[in-house]
């Protein structure tokens, strides 16, 4: 029965979401996507302190890829605060572009990842990056329902493909964002799961 509440709390928010942001209020993405950015930012440089306390063969792996994530964190901010300011279809386009190039360099990362050797040191680098990437599917599934978005174009043109995540990770993230149970929470992220296969990715 509780979980049947959490369902229906979260079918109602999350169409509450949609019907907020489908068509037209392009305003309202944006100020959801700006909520989202300090979390991206603050994760980024989680990782980028994970990365500097491991061992050298371990670092040397995943240093590469993921230095650059605080610095694509705060771009990401800054074109999504553009975007809130004034919301047309060419920032659009440039918030779009910055976020699908964030997550292909986040999956680069996790591939990257899963060839360190030491099975904690993984573990805690990987928990970190999916993490990210999670924050990421959050912000491209709120930008797929912009009107005259074109997220699943530049995705497939820079082949992009969203990473599978960790279930308890994606509980983790968006119950600590939105301050809500476990079970609304899994319910958010299956409903925010079929808004993107809705929109082809």
């Amino acid at each position: 029965m509780k979980r049947i509440l959490a369902v229906i709390i979260a079918t109602v928010f999350w169409s509450a979401v949609v019907a907020s942001t489908a068509g037209c209020n392009a305003t309202t993405v944006a100020q959801k996507i700006v909520t989202w950015t300090p979390t991206a930012i603050s994760t980024a440089e989680t990782i980028a302190t994970v990365v500097s306390g491991l061992a050298p063969e371990d670092a040397i792996i995943i240093a590469g890829v993921t230095a650059g994530f605080v610095a694509a964190a705060n771009q990401l901010d800054a074109q999504a605060k553009a975007y809130l300011a004034n919301p047309t279809a060419s920032v659009l386009a440039t918030l779009q572009n910055q976020v699908l190039t964030f997550q292909q360099s986040v999956n680069s990362a996790l591939l990257s990842a899963a060839r360190i050797t030491n099975p904690k040191s993984q573990q805690s680098v990987l928990a970190k990056i999916q993490a990210l990437a999670t924050i990421l599917n959050v912000i491209i599934g709120l930008l797929t329902t912009v009107k005259g978005n074109s997220v699943m174009i530049q995705a497939r043109s820079l082949g992009l493909h969203l990473p599978a995540v960790d279930r308890q990770i994606e509980l983790a993230v968006i119950e600590q964002h939105y301050g809500v149970s476990d079970e609304t929470a899994s319910a958010y992220i299956s409903m925010g799961h079929a808004q993107l296969a809705y929109a082809g990715l």
